[in-house]
């Protein structure tokens, strides 16, 4: 599973191409799934945070791949999954050092990102958490609301 998820990587357009994330058309692109298109110098702050953010989205990405993987081998490896786990938090970690980097140096400039394309970052951001673990006592999925977790 690992290898697959790791070739189809490689072989996806990198950002700012046609088709590609933040290209024209593509995920993330002008008008498209994230809302309306932003000025074309708003696009090219986003296109090019996307751009430098790329390897540590693929570390992300193939870290929970192989969390996954972890999880579900059978048999059980306690071990592995921690150490796949740890290596995931050390992967979004350094998603977040760099993105939270750039922000501000962007931000410390004379051209800063719109409300609008900061929306569409966070809308896009792959180094964010998940949806959410396993709940508290009870042990169901969730948290506050969820199945499984305490009362709000």
């Amino acid at each position: 599973m690992l290898l697959v998820t790791s070739a189809s990587l490689l072989a996806q357009p990198a950002p700012g191409e046609p088709g590609g994330p933040g290209g024209r058309g593509g995920r993330g692109g002008r008008g498209g799934f994230f809302g309306p298109p932003l000025p074309p110098e708003q696009q090219a702050l986003v296109d090019k945070f996307n751009a430098e953010l790329a390897a540590e989205n693929r570390a992300v990405t193939v870290a929970s791949s192989n969390l996954v993987v972890a999880t579900f081998s059978t048999p059980k490896d306690a071990a592995r999954i921690t150490t796949a786990n740890q290596v995931l938090a050390k992967a979004r970690e350094a998603w977040a050092m760099k993105a939270s980097a750039l922000f501000a140096k962007t931000q410390a400039s004379e051209t800063k990102l719109s409300e609008e394309a900061i929306a569409q970052l966070v809308a896009t951001a792959s180094g964010r958490g998940g949806r959410g673990g396993r709940g508290g006592p009870g042990g169901g999925f969730g948290g506050p609301g969820g199945r499984g977790g305490p009362p709000p």
